[in-house]
């Protein structure tokens, strides 16, 4: 997760910069952001190297390079083997740039920006820039604190802890959420526009997880859902929740189980997403509850994979065949409804049926196939999703 020179653009402070060169290296990450002012000058070339760090966004009004463009050529090759993100020139004492240094910057990747005197301060470009740099650390250490408490083995006070260095005020019942979002980047943009109420502030945690966001929403009054506290926090972070797809744990006390309730809230999403269901409630995910923590169990994948070996060849009725068992599946076992997922007649999804069952489980009745099937085609699908 990092900053990059391209977005910049999307603040106000930058709406008026303008892409002079090195537009192939807008891509490049932001760490900091830096003035160049007098480095240049005559006797401090062995200051230069620790002047300025790497990916910083450097910025200068070019006074030091006056009626002096060998300097000014100099400069700009020095930064670039420096490996700044960036460079921006206040159009004061340069109007244009030598044509050497923007082809250069062209070969380099190197963006240079032009920005007139009354686009904005030095110091207001820089606290622009720092305070992206700053959310931006902030968005990335909560989720890594998400990730110790879903993938370390810790203890109920550790998780407290952890809670606790993550937000101290959060109330006792908390129920967690896991939205959807599908591409990293407009989650962090979200997070970054984030600005929540102090009252919500209090009483959440709000984070990216991979593509997606997190919300933990919780309360100190017996309420067995809080699903009116996540209209506050969409309201908030600018989002409808009708074009959402949500996964929601069930509401638990201890911020000891705020562990049990994030992957609640996850594995009801992997189950909406298997199921076509946009919001799905934990209580809703059946035997999912207990193929989901053990997914990853050699006896759970050797079972599916000794169960449905038969139809899981690259053959092509083979591949037939393993479809028709997801849609029969997922349609509960009726005939009429897997027939309409496939869009084919009800005859052939019985026959295909039919092969199957004698294809992989001869001996069992129907009742027992269907058992059989649903739990090997669960692990399946499951499969499909968490890596």
């Amino acid at each position: 997760m990092s900053i990059y020179v391209k977005d910049l653009f999307q603040l106000d402070t930058f709406k008026n910069f303008k892409v002079v060169a090195g537009e192939r290296g807008l891509n490049r990450r932001i760490a900091a952001a830096q003035v160049l002012d007098f480095e240049f000058v005559d006797g401090l070339q062995s200051q230069r190297k620790i002047m300025f760090d790497r990916d910083s966004f450097v910025i200068s009004s070019l006074l030091f390079a006056r009626d002096n463009k060998t300097v000014l050529v100099k400069a700009i090759k020095t930064l670039a083997d420096l490996n700044i993100s960036a460079f921006a020139y206040k159009n004061v004492i340069y109007q244009n740039l030598p044509q050497e240094i923007l082809d250069f910057a062209d070969s380099k990747n190197l963006p240079i920006l032009e920005f007139q005197d009354e686009d904005a301060y030095f110091e207001d470009i820089i606290f622009a820039i720092m305070d992206q740099v700053k959310q931006d650390s902030r968005i990335q250490l909560m989720e890594e604190q998400i990730k110790k408490l879903l993938k370390q083995e810790l203890s109920k006070e550790e998780i407290e802890a952890v809670v606790e260095s993550m937000n101290p005020d959060l109330q006792n019942k908390n129920q967690a959420f896991y939205l959807e979002i599908g591409d990293e980047r407009k989650t962090i943009k979200l997070l970054m526009a984030f600005t929540p109420s102090e009252k919500l502030k209090r009483k959440s945690i709000i984070s990216k997880y991979g593509k997606d966001l997190l919300i933990i929403l919780s309360t100190d009054k017996e309420e067995s859902n809080l699903q009116h506290k996540l209209e506050d926090a969409l309201f908030y972070l600018g989002i409808k929740k009708d074009d959402l797809k949500i996964g929601q744990s069930r509401v638990h006390a201890g911020k000891g189980n705020i562990k049990m309730a994030i992957e609640e809230a996850i594995h009801s999403r992997i189950v909406g997403q298997i199921e076509g269901k946009k919001v799905i409630n934990y209580e809703e995910i059946g035997a999912y509850q207990m193929l989901l923590p053990e997914i990853k169990s050699e006896h759970l994948q050797k079972y599916m994979q000794n169960y449905l070996h038969p139809i899981l060849n690259d053959g092509e009725g083979q591949s037939e065949l393993i479809k028709t068992a997801v849609q029969y599946v997922l349609a509960g076992g009726d005939l009429n409804q897997a027939s309409e997922r496939l869009f084919c007649h009800k005859n052939t999804v019985r026959y295909r049926v039919n092969k199957i069952h004698e294809l992989i489980d001869i001996n069992s009745n129907e009742m027992e196939f269907f058992e059989h099937l649903a739990t090997a085609i669960r692990i399946y699908l499951i499969n499909g999703l968490v890596h």
